[in-house]
């Protein structure tokens, strides 16, 4: 079987975080961002085999109450964006997902965030969300046609977008400079 290079899974939403993490570095935000990597949900090959590392952390951290929300970003570079709200994030976290479609929107972006629910998805907000931690995923799961380059070997820099990955970065600035 040939490597998954993950360019779009994995990769562009990393890519934010550092930019994110560069931005608050040398200006400092009005509330306190805790960036969370982990990437276990594609561990598999079943769920109990998935989310190692949102699993630890919805066990050993979530319980001190100490963050009001989260939100993932997982498969964010396509250049082809459609965000709808992932259904497991409107089910568990509909109020933050209204915060950040609506950000989406004030900034222009309300053609690539519609409001509309989309399929859930089995990711690594799922056990913050069951450890009382209200978690949205960020995701665009129709990758290349008929999702076709999801994990393959077709998930390469050259099917990303700089406008995809600056769209969605600029969200969860304005999300982390408005304080949150």
């Amino acid at each position: 079987m040939a490597p998954v290079p993950g360019a779009n899974d994995g990769a562009s939403g990393t890519a934010i975080l550092l930019e994110l993490a560069s931005l608050m570095s040398s200006q400092p935000p009005p509330v306190g961002v805790d960036l969370l990597l982990v990437d276990g949900e594609d561990y598999g090959p079943t769920t109990e085999d998935m989310f190692i590392g949102a699993r630890r952390f919805a066990d050993t951290q979530v319980p001190s109450g100490q963050w009001t929300y989260g939100v993932l970003l997982d498969m964010v570079g396509d250049a082809d964006p459609s965000f709808p709200i992932e259904g497991n994030s409107a089910s568990a976290a509909l109020n933050v997902a209204r915060r950040v479609w609506g950000i989406a929107a004030d900034l222009g972006y309300a053609r690539y965030f519609p409001m509309d629910v989309g399929q859930p998805i089995q990711d690594d907000h799922v056990p913050l969300n069951a450890a009382g931690l209200q978690t949205i995923d960020v995701i665009d799961f129709n990758y290349g046609p008929g999702n076709g380059y999801w994990h393959t070997p077709d998930d390469t820099v050259d099917k990303l977008s700089t406008f995809t990955l600056g769209m969605v970065g600029e969200v969860m600035a304005e999300l982390i400079y408005r304080g949150g």
